[in-house]
C-alpha cells in the first residue's frame, strides 16, 4: 500500500458550495481509501464541509460546504487529503540519442511492458557534460506500447557530435 497527500487551494466562492475535481499525481490500481478536510485561516471565523462525490484511480470530485453561515466567502480555503491503495506501477528507460547533422532527432520508443491504455510520460534529455549543448525532448504519438520523441538541440542551429540520452518514466495500468 502507498501514501499520496496534497493540499489544494479551494479558492473564494460567491455561493454557500463550491465543487472541485483534485488528480491524484500518480494513478491508484483501484480507488484508494481518502481522508480530506477544508480549512480556512485563521483570520476568517468560516466553518467548512466536504462532500465526496466520487473517488476512482486517478482523483477524487468534491463539493466543500460553508457551513456557519447561508452565504459564500471571500477567503481563499486550503483542502488537505491523503489517499491509501495500490500505486500505478511507474515505468522507467532511457535510450542513447546518437550524434545529429541537423538541429533534432526524431527516436521511436517501445516500452518493455504493455499499458491498458494511453499513458503519460515524462521525457528529458542528458548531454555529455563537457559539452555545453543544450536539449529538448517533445513526446507525442503515444500509445499503450510506446511513443515517439523529437530531441531538439535548443543552444543553436546545426546538428551535434556527441550522444546524448533520452530518459522516460511512466505511470500507468499494466495491462494483463
Amino acid at each position: 500500500m502507498s501514501k499520496q497527500e496534497g493540499t489544494v487551494s479551494i479558492g473564494s466562492s460567491l455561493t454557500i458550495s463550491k465543487s472541485l475535481f483534485v488528480p491524484f499525481p500518480i494513478m491508484f490500481i483501484n480507488t484508494p481509501a481518502l481522508s480530506v478536510v477544508a480549512e480556512g485561516s485563521f483570520t476568517f471565523p468560516d466553518r467548512f464541509s466536504v462532500l465526496i462525490n466520487k473517488v476512482d484511480g486517478v482523483g477524487f470530485d468534491c463539493t466543500v460546504k460553508r457551513y456557519d453561515q447561508q452565504t459564500g466567502w471571500a477567503q481563499d480555503p486550503t483542502l488537505t487529503w491523503e489517499a491509501t491503495g495500490e500505486q500505478v506501477p511507474e515505468v522507467t528507460g532511457s535510450l542513447i540519442v546518437g550524434s545529429s547533422t541537423t538541429n533534432e532527432k526524431t527516436l521511436r520508443v517501445k516500452f518493455d511492458i504493455t499499458f491498458a491504455r494511453r499513458t503519460p510520460v515524462v521525457a528529458w534529455v542528458v548531454g555529455d557534460v563537457e559539452f555545453p549543448d543544450r536539449f529538448s525532448a517533445t513526446v507525442r504519438m503515444q500509445n499503450i506500447e510506446g511513443f515517439e520523441c523529437t530531441v531538439r538541440k535548443t543552444d543553436g542551429d546545426g546538428g551535434w557530435g556527441q550522444s546524448p540520452t533520452l530518459y522516460w518514466n511512466s505511470n500507468g495500468i499494466l495491462y494483463k
